[in-house]
């Protein structure tokens, strides 16, 4: 966000409260669609993407898979804009971060398919361990999205962030968890 959409989110902030002000209801209860209400919305992420990044993040971050990675990737990625908590949000990057995921899943798709003549979701343990060491050593020759290492830097940092940045995360590391401020949940 630049510094001028910045000034108009809190001048128009000041000019929804100020309309709010001593109405006597809760604006929560008049302003806000419930959930019912809503359209829903189609999934971002199909069957062999969510398997295929569940192997991926698994090798990155062992326990991911079983956390959830997909649920919470699908999550992040139908997530209203500047709600998302996945790592190109915090490095700078411009929403949809679908256009980040889904053409680097393809690239590392190709890469599989090159290397193992396998889709991704249908590799053993210890060839995903080797796809993913080739991606982060940007040895992929045809990658038609962001670049490689990149990739795997950001994969890795939500896969860790749901395995390991949990209440349940710190449980199976043994460390007392400790919040500042109590989350209302894990991710969702």
């Amino acid at each position: 966000m630049d510094r001028r959409d910045f000034i108009l989110l809190g001048a128009a902030g000041v000019g929804i409260a100020a309309g709010l002000a001593g109405c006597g209801k809760e604006p929560a209860a008049t302003l806000s669609p419930s959930a019912a209400t809503l359209p829903a919305q189609a999934p971002v992420l199909d069957a062999s993407a969510r398997a295929a990044f569940q192997a991926l993040a698994d090798a990155l971050a062992p326990g991911s898979a079983a956390a959830g990675f997909a649920d919470y990737l699908e999550a992040q990625l139908s997530a209203s804009p500047g709600q998302e908590m996945l790592m190109l949000r915090y490095l700078g990057v411009p929403a949809p971060y679908a256009d980040f995921y889904l053409p680097a899943l393809a690239a590392a798709q190709a890469w599989s398919q090159q290397s193992f003549g396998k889709a991704i979701e249908a590799l053993d343990a210890t060839s995903v361990s080797t796809l993913v060491g080739d991606i982060a050593a940007g040895k992929p020759t045809a990658w038609a999205a962001a670049p490689a290492p990149f990739f795997y830097f950001v994969l890795r940092a939500d896969a860790v962030d749901i395995a390991y940045g949990t209440r349940a995360g710190f449980e199976r590391l043994g460390v007392p968890y400790m919040p500042h401020i109590e989350p209302a949940g894990d991710w969702s």
